[in-house]
């Protein structure tokens, strides 16, 4: 495959390239540590043990021990990844329409995602295809998260362009404000049809392709 030289597609993976569902990992912490999925949310959410896992400043063993402490409950194996892992798709998935479009057509695409290792390897099991039709930037490995300009810089260095030659798409919009404030072209995702008239109208993508993989 040779690519479009002078742009490339920066795309977020949670709900954009494949579903999530977060309340999925509280749930299953909550059934196995007697904690209220509220607790468990309350503890979670912000804290600095999760985001030093996602970031890669702590190993798989040392966060599962540190949520251990944070939850007042022993966490062992296998049955913490698997509860870590029960926001993600449990079976292999086909890749999304938008991207096989794009792939297509010769863009280049990043996958720029905030995971952690755990995420990575159970992705890689059950969705091969982002690995190969995209090239993941992702936060465990850079040492860096979005909305931080370090995350963005990877991903612009991952092109080898300019960040004005690039589009970006997310979730989240707190996301799509920092990109923009890059410098990249960003438009808040909410569905694939949607996504690829804004690719359309920017110019990543040629009018055509709402034909052939529907509009």
């Amino acid at each position: 495959m040779s690519f479009e030289p002078n742009r490339a597609l920066i795309f977020d993976v949670g709900n954009v390239l494949l579903p999530v569902r977060l309340e999925a990992t509280g749930e299953a912490l909550a059934s196995r540590t007697g904690l209220s999925v509220e607790a468990i949310a309350a503890r979670l959410i912000g804290c600095d043990v999760v985001r030093a896992y996602q970031v890669g400043r702590l190993t798989d063993d040392a966060f599962r021990e540190a949520l251990s402490v944070l939850l007042e409950s022993p966490l062992a194996e296998p049955e913490f990844t698997e509860d870590w892992n029960a926001s993600l798709p449990a079976e292999p998935i086909p890749p999304p329409d938008l991207l096989v479009a794009v792939h297509d057509a010769g863009l280049r695409v990043i996958a720029l995602s905030n995971t952690n290792a755990r995420h990575a390897r159970h992705l890689a099991r059950v969705c091969p295809w982002l690995f190969e039709l995209t090239e993941p930037v992702l936060s465990h490995d850079i040492g860096a998260a979005k909305p931080g300009a370090k995350a963005f810089e990877a991903a612009r260095a991952a092109t080898g362009l300019d960040a004005s030659a690039c589009f970006f798409t997310d979730d989240d919009p707190r996301h799509v404000e920092a990109a923009r404030r890059f410098g990249f072209a960003a438009e808040h995702f909410t569905e694939e049809a949607r996504c690829r008239r804004q690719l359309v109208r920017l110019g990543f993508l040629e009018a055509s392709s709402l034909d052939r993989r529907g509009s």
